[in-house]
Protein backbone atom coordinates (compact mmCIF):
# COMPACT_ATOMS: atom_id res chain seq x y z
CA UNK A 1 0.00 0.00 0.00
CA UNK A 2 2.44 2.50 0.71
CA UNK A 3 3.99 1.89 -2.93
CA UNK A 4 1.06 2.53 -4.29
CA UNK A 5 0.65 5.59 -2.17
CA UNK A 6 4.16 6.95 -3.17
CA UNK A 7 3.15 5.64 -7.09
CA UNK A 8 -0.37 8.16 -6.55
CA UNK A 9 1.85 10.93 -5.36
CA UNK A 10 4.36 11.13 -7.89
CA UNK A 11 1.59 11.04 -10.92
CA UNK A 12 -0.38 13.55 -8.99
CA UNK A 13 2.56 15.93 -9.21
CA UNK A 14 3.75 15.15 -12.72
CA UNK A 15 0.20 16.18 -13.88
CA UNK A 16 0.21 19.13 -11.72
CA UNK A 17 2.86 20.35 -13.60
CA UNK A 18 2.76 23.41 -16.25
CA UNK A 19 2.01 21.89 -19.85
CA UNK A 20 5.46 20.84 -20.97
CA UNK A 21 7.55 21.24 -17.90
CA UNK A 22 7.61 17.73 -17.24
CA UNK A 23 9.01 16.37 -20.19
CA UNK A 24 11.73 19.41 -19.65
CA UNK A 25 13.03 18.30 -16.82
CA UNK A 26 14.34 15.13 -17.88
CA UNK A 27 17.12 14.89 -20.61
CA UNK A 28 17.45 12.88 -23.29
CA UNK A 29 18.67 9.65 -22.39
CA UNK A 30 22.05 9.07 -24.26
CA UNK A 31 22.25 12.30 -26.47
CA UNK A 32 25.61 13.47 -27.05
CA UNK A 33 26.09 17.06 -25.82
CA UNK A 34 27.57 19.20 -28.25
CA UNK A 35 28.91 23.01 -26.87
CA UNK A 36 27.30 25.30 -30.11
CA UNK A 37 30.36 28.12 -29.06
CA UNK A 38 30.06 31.51 -30.53
CA UNK A 39 32.22 34.92 -29.64
CA UNK A 40 29.72 37.04 -30.94
CA UNK A 41 28.29 38.82 -27.86
CA UNK A 42 25.59 41.29 -29.58
CA UNK A 43 22.62 41.72 -32.03
CA UNK A 44 21.01 39.76 -33.39
CA UNK A 45 23.13 36.45 -32.19
CA UNK A 46 22.92 37.52 -28.48
CA UNK A 47 20.19 39.73 -26.98
CA UNK A 48 20.18 39.30 -23.56
CA UNK A 49 21.17 36.18 -20.87
CA UNK A 50 20.38 33.15 -23.13
CA UNK A 51 18.70 34.98 -25.66
CA UNK A 52 19.23 35.56 -29.39
CA UNK A 53 19.98 33.66 -32.48
CA UNK A 54 22.70 31.12 -31.03
CA UNK A 55 20.45 30.19 -28.18
CA UNK A 56 17.44 29.43 -30.79
CA UNK A 57 19.75 27.60 -33.03
CA UNK A 58 21.07 25.51 -30.15
CA UNK A 59 17.44 24.59 -29.19
CA UNK A 60 16.24 24.04 -32.91
CA UNK A 61 19.33 21.73 -33.23
CA UNK A 62 18.64 19.84 -30.20
CA UNK A 63 14.93 19.45 -30.80
CA UNK A 64 15.19 17.95 -34.39
CA UNK A 65 18.31 15.77 -33.32
CA UNK A 66 15.41 12.79 -32.48
CA UNK A 67 17.37 12.48 -29.22
CA UNK A 68 21.07 12.07 -30.97
CA UNK A 69 22.09 15.05 -29.81
CA UNK A 70 22.16 18.10 -27.23
CA UNK A 71 23.23 21.26 -28.02
CA UNK A 72 24.17 23.33 -25.42
CA UNK A 73 24.61 27.29 -26.61
CA UNK A 74 27.83 29.35 -25.38
CA UNK A 75 28.84 32.77 -26.02
CA UNK A 76 32.94 33.64 -25.58
CA UNK A 77 35.48 35.70 -25.95
CA UNK A 78 37.93 34.70 -29.34
CA UNK A 79 40.58 33.72 -27.55
CA UNK A 80 38.82 31.19 -25.24
CA UNK A 81 37.45 30.25 -28.39
CA UNK A 82 40.71 29.39 -29.82
CA UNK A 83 41.86 27.45 -26.99
CA UNK A 84 38.55 25.24 -27.04
CA UNK A 85 39.10 24.65 -31.71
CA UNK A 86 42.91 23.68 -30.34
CA UNK A 87 41.71 20.75 -27.91
CA UNK A 88 41.72 17.38 -30.39
CA UNK A 89 39.69 15.85 -27.65
CA UNK A 90 36.39 18.48 -27.71
CA UNK A 91 33.51 18.11 -29.42
CA UNK A 92 31.73 21.42 -30.18
CA UNK A 93 30.45 23.38 -33.08
CA UNK A 94 31.14 27.22 -33.91
CA UNK A 95 27.46 28.85 -35.60
CA UNK A 96 28.04 31.21 -38.16
CA UNK A 97 31.34 30.89 -39.08
CA UNK A 98 33.43 32.31 -41.88
CA UNK A 99 36.66 30.95 -43.28
CA UNK A 100 38.69 33.46 -44.11
CA UNK A 101 37.43 34.87 -40.02
CA UNK A 102 39.54 31.56 -38.64
CA UNK A 103 42.71 31.76 -40.89
CA UNK A 104 44.44 30.78 -44.24
CA UNK A 105 43.93 27.21 -43.30
CA UNK A 106 40.95 27.21 -42.07
CA UNK A 107 39.21 25.43 -44.92
CA UNK A 108 41.59 22.78 -44.55
CA UNK A 109 42.14 22.50 -40.27
CA UNK A 110 38.17 22.29 -40.06
CA UNK A 111 35.09 20.42 -41.30
CA UNK A 112 32.93 22.72 -42.91
CA UNK A 113 28.81 22.96 -43.35
CA UNK A 114 27.49 24.37 -46.95
CA UNK A 115 26.75 28.38 -46.01
CA UNK A 116 23.01 28.43 -44.81
CA UNK A 117 23.00 32.69 -44.57
CA UNK A 118 24.02 35.83 -45.97
CA UNK A 119 25.50 38.17 -44.11
CA UNK A 120 28.04 41.73 -44.51
CA UNK A 121 29.37 44.27 -42.83
CA UNK A 122 28.31 47.52 -43.23
CA UNK A 123 30.52 51.29 -42.76
CA UNK A 124 29.39 53.56 -40.35
CA UNK A 125 30.67 57.09 -40.10
CA UNK A 126 29.27 60.56 -38.94
CA UNK A 127 27.05 62.47 -40.57
CA UNK A 128 28.46 65.11 -42.81
CA UNK A 129 32.23 62.86 -42.91
CA UNK A 130 34.11 63.37 -45.91
CA UNK A 131 35.13 59.58 -45.72
CA UNK A 132 34.48 57.84 -48.92
CA UNK A 133 34.88 53.88 -48.98
CA UNK A 134 36.42 52.72 -52.33
CA UNK A 135 37.86 49.80 -50.52
CA UNK A 136 40.18 49.15 -47.32
CA UNK A 137 43.19 51.78 -48.35
CA UNK A 138 40.41 54.59 -48.40
CA UNK A 139 40.46 53.91 -44.59
CA UNK A 140 44.47 54.15 -43.94
CA UNK A 141 45.33 56.84 -41.47
CA UNK A 142 41.83 56.56 -39.53
CA UNK A 143 40.51 55.50 -36.14
CA UNK A 144 38.89 52.64 -36.60
CA UNK A 145 36.03 52.01 -33.73
CA UNK A 146 36.65 48.10 -33.25
CA UNK A 147 34.86 45.26 -30.67
CA UNK A 148 37.60 43.94 -28.21
CA UNK A 149 38.18 40.65 -29.53
CA UNK A 150 37.52 40.52 -32.97
CA UNK A 151 38.70 39.92 -36.16
CA UNK A 152 38.54 42.17 -39.22
CA UNK A 153 39.68 40.65 -42.13
CA UNK A 154 39.82 43.25 -44.64
CA UNK A 155 40.92 45.84 -42.25
CA UNK A 156 43.68 43.84 -39.80
CA UNK A 157 46.02 44.18 -42.61
CA UNK A 158 46.27 47.41 -42.45
CA UNK A 159 45.74 47.84 -38.35
CA UNK A 160 48.81 44.92 -38.15
CA UNK A 161 51.21 47.86 -40.51
CA UNK A 162 50.10 50.39 -38.83
CA UNK A 163 48.31 52.26 -41.14
CA UNK A 164 45.15 52.09 -39.34
CA UNK A 165 44.36 52.98 -35.66
CA UNK A 166 42.18 50.93 -34.09
CA UNK A 167 40.24 51.70 -30.91
CA UNK A 168 38.98 48.81 -29.04
CA UNK A 169 35.23 48.99 -27.07
CA UNK A 170 33.74 46.50 -25.48
CA UNK A 171 30.75 46.26 -27.64
CA UNK A 172 28.66 48.10 -30.81
CA UNK A 173 26.54 50.69 -29.32
CA UNK A 174 30.01 51.51 -27.37
CA UNK A 175 31.24 52.20 -30.59
CA UNK A 176 28.87 53.87 -31.94
CA UNK A 177 28.66 56.38 -28.62
CA UNK A 178 32.62 56.92 -29.86
CA UNK A 179 31.58 57.75 -33.31
CA UNK A 180 29.41 60.06 -32.04
CA UNK A 181 31.67 61.83 -29.95
CA UNK A 182 34.60 62.18 -32.58
CA UNK A 183 36.28 59.84 -30.69
CA UNK A 184 37.15 57.45 -33.74
CA UNK A 185 36.70 58.08 -37.58
CA UNK A 186 34.39 54.55 -38.62
CA UNK A 187 33.13 51.51 -37.21
CA UNK A 188 32.45 48.35 -39.03
CA UNK A 189 29.17 46.65 -37.71
CA UNK A 190 27.26 43.29 -38.83
CA UNK A 191 23.99 43.91 -41.18
CA UNK A 192 22.10 41.84 -39.12
CA UNK A 193 23.13 44.92 -36.17
CA UNK A 194 21.74 48.11 -37.70
CA UNK A 195 18.30 47.68 -36.56
CA UNK A 196 18.77 46.55 -33.09
CA UNK A 197 21.20 50.03 -33.24
CA UNK A 198 18.83 52.10 -34.57
CA UNK A 199 16.58 51.28 -31.56
CA UNK A 200 18.80 51.55 -28.77
CA UNK A 201 20.42 54.94 -30.24
CA UNK A 202 17.83 57.60 -30.67
CA UNK A 203 19.53 60.12 -32.51
CA UNK A 204 21.08 57.63 -34.74
CA UNK A 205 19.87 58.67 -38.20
CA UNK A 206 20.48 61.54 -37.55
CA UNK A 207 24.26 61.73 -36.29
CA UNK A 208 25.39 58.67 -38.14
CA UNK A 209 25.37 57.53 -41.74
CA UNK A 210 25.45 53.96 -42.44
CA UNK A 211 27.02 52.42 -46.03
CA UNK A 212 24.19 51.84 -49.18
CA UNK A 213 25.73 48.66 -49.78
CA UNK A 214 27.91 46.42 -47.55
CA UNK A 215 31.21 46.68 -47.59
CA UNK A 216 32.15 43.20 -47.37
CA UNK A 217 29.97 40.44 -47.92
CA UNK A 218 30.08 36.49 -46.87
CA UNK A 219 28.26 33.48 -46.03
CA UNK A 220 27.95 31.84 -42.64
CA UNK A 221 28.83 28.49 -41.87
CA UNK A 222 29.03 25.33 -39.48
CA UNK A 223 32.78 24.97 -38.55
CA UNK A 224 33.23 21.61 -36.42
CA UNK A 225 36.04 19.32 -35.61
CA UNK A 226 37.00 17.08 -38.70
CA UNK A 227 36.84 13.40 -37.60
CA UNK A 228 33.03 13.96 -36.86
CA UNK A 229 31.30 12.57 -39.58
CA UNK A 230 27.82 11.46 -38.50
CA UNK A 231 28.07 15.12 -36.98
CA UNK A 232 28.64 16.64 -39.80
CA UNK A 233 26.43 14.73 -41.72
CA UNK A 234 23.48 15.75 -39.14
CA UNK A 235 24.36 19.70 -39.46
CA UNK A 236 24.63 19.51 -43.50
CA UNK A 237 20.92 18.12 -43.62
CA UNK A 238 20.00 20.68 -40.58
CA UNK A 239 21.10 23.04 -43.25
CA UNK A 240 18.94 22.26 -45.92
CA UNK A 241 16.08 22.15 -43.32
CA UNK A 242 16.77 26.04 -42.26
CA UNK A 243 17.00 26.79 -46.08
CA UNK A 244 13.27 25.56 -46.38
CA UNK A 245 11.36 26.18 -42.53
CA UNK A 246 9.34 29.63 -42.59
CA UNK A 247 9.38 29.20 -38.67
CA UNK A 248 13.50 29.94 -39.09
CA UNK A 249 13.06 32.02 -41.85
CA UNK A 250 10.50 34.49 -39.83
CA UNK A 251 14.02 34.38 -36.62
CA UNK A 252 16.37 35.35 -39.36
CA UNK A 253 14.15 38.32 -40.62
CA UNK A 254 13.97 40.78 -38.16
CA UNK A 255 17.75 40.86 -38.40
CA UNK A 256 17.69 41.18 -41.54
CA UNK A 257 19.77 38.24 -42.27
CA UNK A 258 18.85 34.72 -44.38
CA UNK A 259 19.31 33.51 -47.80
Amino acid sequence: MRVLHSVRWWWLLLISLPCGMAWAQTPVSGAVTVRLMSQYDYPPFQTGAEEGLTFELAEYLTRHANGQYRFVAEVLPRKRLDLYLADPAALWVVPWAVPRFFGPDATSTYAWSPPYMADGNHLLTRKGSAIRYTGPESLAGLRFGATLGHRYGLLDPLVQAGRLMREDCYNLLCNVEKLKRDRVDFAWVPSGSIGYLRKQVSDFDTSIEVSVRPVESFERSFMLPKGQPALQRYLEGMVRKLASDPAWKDALNPAGMGR
